[in-house]
């Protein structure tokens, strides 16, 4: 009679591990299901967002090349109606705001950095086309100023308090 009770017992908890099996395997098949569904949702919306910037691209260069033919346009139109515009020649900057300009350009810069290398600062400089050549003295007066030099040359804003 206990052989019985055993037997039946193990036959019905073989059934359970059975049905547990199979169990488990259909909610792996369904997590399966939704993680593909969510792989296919991800790639659906990076190629949407993507397009969307393409298009944008594309409208922006449009934009500024249609930017760039009104200016030429306005240019030409410029030289062929005033024929003394050719012939003046710009007053040079006054030393003081050239330092002023410099000074500005330099603060933007590093506005979007950490820091900066005196030549890489030389090079952006050159860059937006202004005089670099009493860079360093310029550069040691706006640490008098405020401008903060972490090693030799390398230059960062002073931090806000």
């Amino acid at each position: 009679m206990e052989k019985e009770i055993l037997s039946s017992k193990l036959a019905s908890l073989k059934e359970r591990k059975k049905e547990l099996r199979l169990e488990h395997a259909t909610d792996l098949q369904n997590v399966d299901a939704q993680i593909r569904e969510l792989h296919e949702k991800r790639a659906r919306t990076i190629l949407r967002h993507k397009l969307s910037a393409d298009a944008l691209d594309r409208e922006i260069a449009e934009l500024l090349r249609r930017v760039k033919r009104t200016d030429d346009a306005m240019a030409a139109t410029q030289r062929r109606t005033d024929p003394e515009a050719g012939r003046l020649r710009p007053k040079a900057a006054s030393p003081a705001s050239a330092s002023s300009d410099i000074r500005a350009v330099i603060v933007d810069i590093l506005k979007d950095r950490k820091d900066i290398s005196e030549s890489l600062l030389r090079e952006k400089l050159r860059g937006k086309g202004l005089q670099v050549g009493q860079l360093s003295k310029q550069l040691d007066a706006m640490v008098a100023s405020g401008l903060v030099r972490r090693r030799v040359s390398d230059y960062s804003l002073a931090k806000k308090h």
